[in-house]
């Protein structure tokens, strides 16, 4: 907070990064400006130049948001890969696959949508991203274990991408359903979101 000073200039706080005050543009030194007010202005609020250095969330909360954003993030990646792939593929070939991107695409639209609403603290959207990122691990763990059927190559390569995909959701969905931290962050998000 040692940045935030009065300007001698156009008397208002501000905050210095440089010489140079952001509201009227004078230059001035450390030395001649004043103790910043911090008051609220006329709607209540922080000033701007606060709002960054206020902090908010508690460190389970902090710790609660970054493993919801880790959690959705590693459950919405693959899919946008798997979706990115299925595009190159049906340019590449003829009208044929074009009927295998729907459901990827589905699937991509309905993960971020609900990692969205989770984000705004909505209880009923962990519980349902979390469910299915379980469903859907339990079924490529499934797959992975299921002995390997034609081509080698391509059956170690699925076999290897299911093993690590289902490894990834069903931590997903362990993170999002029983983290602690996760319900607080949302708490907290969903009453800012009622403001």
């Amino acid at each position: 907070m040692d940045q935030i000073q009065k300007c001698p200039f156009c008397h208002k706080d501000a905050l210095f990064s440089r010489e140079l005050c952001p509201n009227c543009g004078y230059a001035s030194k450390w030395e001649e400006r004043g103790e910043p007010d911090l008051h609220l202005d006329a709607n209540c609020k922080v000033p701007a130049y606060t709002e960054v250095l206020e902090e908010h969330m508690s460190q389970p909360q902090k710790r609660g948001r970054l493993l919801l954003a880790l959690s959705c993030g590693m459950l919405v990646l693959p899919l946008l890969a798997w979706n990115a792939v299925n595009l190159c593929l049906c340019m590449s070939m003829d009208s044929i696959g074009r009927l295998h991107i729907l459901s990827p695409l589905l699937l991509l639209c309905g993960t971020s949508w609900l990692s969205w609403k989770a984000w705004g603290g909505r209880t009923w959207a962990r519980v349902s991203i979390g469910a299915l990122a379980a469903i859907a691990g339990a079924a490529m763990s499934a797959y992975a274990a299921r002995p390997p059927y034609g081509r080698e190559k391509i059956a170690s390569i699925a076999f290897l991408a299911s093993a690590v995909f289902s490894i990834v959701a069903l931590y997903s969905a362990y993170v999002i359903l029983l983290s602690k931290d996760i319900m607080d962050f949302m708490h907290l998000q969903a009453r800012h979101c009622k403001k």
